[in-house]
């Protein structure tokens, strides 16, 4: 890697982590680039090189939670499942899960004013990680990986938000056994 390209990841990865801490404690709408440029040790003009606008940096960050939850396959659908549940509910009932639901919130927000932004929402790709693995006795098409993917991810995202609203009023096994019925 040249020393260029070095750089340029090292400031994506300062600038991403600066607008991750500041979204997460004062919301997108709460922080300006200014304020992520200087938390980084960056100027604007690295925001604006590197990611086009401060929309394309919360996309960033989200991809980079996303990130978060991604688990190695199991060797079958069930498994899988229940480890991406298990992930996915610790990571939004941890301190930074209201933070991150209100992210979630907010870039919902900019793709309903934006509809070109939707590509740039993509949530961790369940779609090719159920893909190929066994269910019911034989492998799961890309299809059939979507027609369970897209229920379970709102599944999921409901009972965040339920829990976020609520604390406390959707036990651990609730996680599992929704996800499971899905299947």
């Amino acid at each position: 890697m040249g020393k260029r390209e070095d750089k340029r990841r090292r400031n994506t990865a300062a600038l991403v982590g600066a607008a991750r801490e500041l979204f997460l404690a004062r919301g997108y709408h709460g922080v300006g680039i200014e304020l992520i440029a200087e938390r980084a040790g960056l100027t604007t003009g690295a925001i604006y090189s590197l990611f086009g606008a401060k929309r394309e940096l919360l996309f960033a960050v989200l991809d980079e939670v996303g990130r978060r939850i991604e688990v190695p396959p199991g060797p079958d659908v069930t498994d899988t499942v229940l480890a991406h549940v298990r992930a996915y509910r610790s990571l939004v009932t941890s301190d930074e899960g209201p933070g991150l639901l209100r992210l979630e919130v907010e870039a919902l927000g900019l793709v309903l004013e934006d509809p070109s932004a939707r590509a740039r929402v993509a949530l961790p790709a369940l779609t090719p990680l159920l893909t190929g693995r066994s269910h019911r006795g034989r492998d799961l098409t890309e299809q059939e990986a979507h027609a369970i993917a897209v229920p379970l991810s709102a599944l999921l995202r409901g009972l965040a938000q339920q829990e976020a609203l609520l604390p406390g009023t959707v036990p651990d096994e609730v996680w599992e056994r929704s996800a499971l019925a899905l299947l």
